[in-house]
């Protein structure tokens, strides 16, 4: 089946990024001429997604009124956008439970986050659409990052790699740097089957956390069926969860924008 709708969770309290979150939300932090979560959502319909189910807090309707507002300006006609509430901070995957009424029984879908936004989006997470309908397994987006930083993610161990593509065998979080199985991280982009509904409901009786992590989910996913899979993207990441990653970002994503190449033309003269 091929994947038409995407959850977006944006209802994160940005603590690492405060004091930019007192006021707003992170997936509201403008990089450039727009927030995050415009950029993330510009990256879903480039590739082909045609419903975006936007799971924000109970006290976030910012983002209703700013994508109203955009949806005026008919910036995503081709689009529809849906919103959810998460009630509580339960963890990333009770958002993407949160969402579950907008997806149809059998339906495969898409799962982005606003922490990580990318250089030319739109040339990886086709690959990956493309590689889960030949699937019909998890496929989840890969980046390498040095390895002196790999205990502050979640770290994949890897099976083999065939022909760009690498078989997933375990996750790790936040590992020791020592012990780490690998330098690649899941950078917030997932392609999954409807069947994750059900191994995240697991997840609500069990004792292993307070919280409900898509992570844990997929572990129980592996344990079923051996392994997942992950495509590495060669494009630049920012980490927008870090003020370091916002502010490579403002850096790249300004000097791309027209306004900044106009304005240099101008003063070359």
């Amino acid at each position: 089946m091929k994947i038409t709708k995407a959850i977006l969770p944006v209802a994160g309290k940005g603590t690492r990024v405060m004091p930019l979150t007192l006021h707003q939300p992170k997936g509201m932090i403008a990089v450039a001429d727009k927030p995050l979560v415009h950029h993330v959502i510009d990256e879903l319909v480039m590739s082909g997604i045609k419903e975006v189910t936007i799971v924000m807090g109970p006290d976030q309707i910012v983002f209703k009124k700013y994508l109203n507002y955009i949806a005026r300006e008919h910036a995503w006609n081709s689009a529809k956008i849906n919103f959810a509430v998460q009630n509580k901070p339960l963890g990333d995957g009770d958002a993407i439970y949160s969402a579950k009424k907008f997806i149809k029984k059998g339906e495969p879908f898409l799962v982005a986050f606003c922490d990580d936004i990318f250089s030319r989006a739109e040339k990886t997470l086709p690959k990956i659409l493309d590689h889960f309908s030949k699937k019909q397994a998890p496929v989840v987006m890969l980046v390498e990052v040095p390895h002196n930083s790999v205990n502050k993610y979640g770290v994949v161990r890897i099976e083999e790699k065939i022909n760009n593509i690498y078989s997933v065998a375990g996750i790790v979080e936040k590992p020791n740097i020592s012990a780490a199985p690998s330098n690649l991280i899941m950078p917030g982009r997932y392609a999954l089957p409807y069947s994750i509904f059900g191994y995240l409901e697991k997840l609500y009786s069990s004792p292993r956390s307070p919280e409900v992590r898509l992570a844990d989910a997929l572990e129980l996913y592996i344990n079923d069926f051996k392994k997942i899979w992950g495509f590495k993207t060669q494009n630049t990441r920012f980490d927008c969860g870090s003020k370091e990653g916002l502010i490579q970002a403002q850096a790249h994503f300004a000097s791309i924008h027209p306004y900044s190449q106009n304005f240099r033309r101008k003063t070359l003269k």
